[in-house]
């Protein structure tokens, strides 16, 4: 799974080899679930635009597991 850029100023892209993500969802440091979609969109974008410049946890599951990357917002 590669996910970017990062940091993000308005879109990151999550590129899947197979496709396999079931589900994002975006969180802040203290774990509050800020974003929640289910399957990745086909263009893999997110819409990371309305969100406050800051740091933020990306959670991707897949059917192997929870992959969480700390995205960038400037």
């Amino acid at each position: 799974i590669s996910i970017y850029p990062n940091p993000v100023k308005s879109f990151i892209q999550v590129v899947s080899e197979r496709n396999n993500v079931q589900d994002v969802t975006l969180l802040s440091l203290n774990g509050k679930v800020l974003l929640e979609k289910g399957n990745t969109p086909k263009d893999g974008l997110i819409d990371l635009s309305s969100f406050e410049p800051g740091i933020y946890i990306l959670q991707l599951e897949t059917q192997k597991g929870i992959v969480a990357t700390r995205v960038v917002k400037e």
